[in-house]
């Protein structure tokens, strides 16, 4: 928080000087910074050093590997010194009814290019689908986003049922605390759990999915997220 404040002189009947002090507080999350034994006001911004790009002016620290297929290519800091280290392991098709589940896209190499402010893209990042992923970094928080620019393939083309599957974007993390989970939506048939991933100072909260382009043909996309070991992995 900041807190903002003005004197005024405010003129009486009398026609005599009264001095007021006029106050109110701003919130914002991660406004500010410890650094140096100082608070610092935050900056939403991205630098490059070297072959990495740094987010380092705020409560959260974000570094990024250059190439997408490298492992461990966002390592993040939390404002209560915990460390995320994670990247996109690929694309899959999971079938709720049954179970099954086929990958059907895996990064490949492709380097970062940062667009200024604070976003870093990496385009064409997978084989097999067209799609870029898309790195944020705010004040608040730190987003990643999968844009898909083509259409996916059928599931039926991989032996599994369209009406009761569903895209995943599996994000491996190789370094990370264990979060407390709360179930937002509980698992139906078919369907998946949505659950809230507390880890302290920072969440993973809410997941959205949204059309680009014409909003009147757009349609609405559930999302789900779990926090899960499959096959040894986080």
């Amino acid at each position: 928080h900041r807190i903002w404040e003005r004197q005024e002189i405010e003129t009486t009947l009398r026609e005599t000087g009264v001095e007021r002090q006029i106050q109110y507080t701003e919130l914002e999350t991660g406004m500010h910074y410890w650094e140096n034994g100082m608070w610092n006001e935050s900056r939403e911004a991205i630098e490059i050093l070297g072959d990495h790009a740094l987010a380092t002016k705020g409560a959260h620290k974000v570094i990024f590997k250059a190439n997408f297929a490298d492992v461990g290519v966002v390592d993040l800091l939390t404002p209560d010194q915990k460390r995320f280290r994670s990247h996109i392991f690929g694309l899959s098709y999971f079938n709720g009814a049954t179970g099954e589940s086929v990958l059907i896209a895996e990064p490949k190499e492709c380097f970062g290019q940062v667009l200024p402010p604070n976003q870093v893209f990496f385009l064409d990042a997978f084989d097999d689908v067209v799609a870029d992923v898309r790195y944020t970094v705010s004040k608040a928080g730190c987003e990643q986003d999968v844009i898909i620019r083509a259409q996916l393939p059928d599931p039926s083309v991989f032996g599994l049922n369209p009406d009761t599957t569903k895209l995943q974007v599996l994000t491996e993390f190789i370094e990370s605390p264990i979060p407390t989970k709360r179930v937002i939506q509980p698992m139906r048939p078919g369907s998946l759990p949505d659950e809230m991933l507390d880890f302290g100072a920072m969440t993973i909260g809410d997941s959205k999915a949204f059309a680009i382009g014409d909003a009147k043909t757009a349609t609405k996309v559930r999302v789900f997220k779990q926090w899960a070991e499959l096959e040894g992995r986080t």
